[in-house]
């Protein structure tokens, strides 16, 4: 889960797995990728930090994030 916070403000956010550089198959947009298991979340992760950036503008606190 990427956020766009601005010009030069994006962030990615962080699974339980954050050392995690094996690649995990995902299907994202509608197109199958590898991506880092440290950026794959759970549902209730993702869903948590979708809720707090639609209900504040911000990044979920719970959510552990690394800038871009």
């Amino acid at each position: 889960m990427y956020a766009d916070l601005g010009p030069g403000r994006c962030w990615t956010a962080l699974g339980t797995d954050r050392a995690g550089e094996d690649e995990v198959e995902l299907v994202a947009g509608g197109q199958p990728g590898n991506y880092p298991s440290r950026v794959v979340l759970g549902l209730d992760a993702a869903v948590a930090a979708a809720a707090a950036f639609l209900t504040t503008g911000s990044l979920a606190p719970e959510i552990g994030w690394e800038e871009n």
